[in-house]
């Protein structure tokens, strides 16, 4: 028995490593991409996971030690009860979306952001960690795409 698992195992072991690859493979690995390092001037950071389902993660949001769960529907309502400030949110999407959906919440991310006020909305490639400061980012409406671009040759983060 123990034989016939080692062979099963020595044999899946190549599928095992593709997969693992292949995942790797969905995070941004160029060392040259802008990266945020803003962490302690934002005023609201949005875990995002569906438009039902996301998490306010700062200012600290929960109820009872758990995360609150926050819908499209009611974020106008957790937003007014947390009393933050308006002028930089920062929304961090996870990597389990293709780059046409990125790009569609991305636009809606920054739409309804600056209906509730905010002056500017980062949103930023999630990693699976707590830590904003070192993320990826994908859109910055306090930037210009010269001024992204501008980092990028240069490989300094924003």
């Amino acid at each position: 028995m123990c034989c016939a698992l080692k062979h099963l195992f020595v044999g899946s072991l190549p599928v095992i490593v593709g997969m693992l690859t292949g995942c790797v493979g969905t995070y941004p690995t160029s060392t040259t991409a802008p990266r945020f390092q803003e962490s302690a001037h934002a005023d609201v950071v949005i875990q995002f996971l569906n438009w039902d389902h996301f998490h306010i993660v700062r200012p600290d949001y929960r109820e009872e030690g758990f995360l609150v769960p926050v819908s499209l529907a009611q974020f106008s309502q957790h937003l007014d009860r947390l009393k933050v400030g308006r002028n930089l949110a920062v929304v961090v999407i996870g990597i389990n979306y293709s780059s046409d959906q990125k790009v569609q919440l991305i636009r809606n991310w920054e739409q309804q952001l600056f209906r509730e006020g905010f002056r500017r909305v980062v949103c930023l490639q999630g990693e699976g960690g707590q830590k904003i400061d070192g993320l990826v980012i994908l859109s910055d409406t306090g930037l210009t795409s010269a001024e992204i671009q501008a980092h990028i040759r240069t490989g300094t983060s924003l």
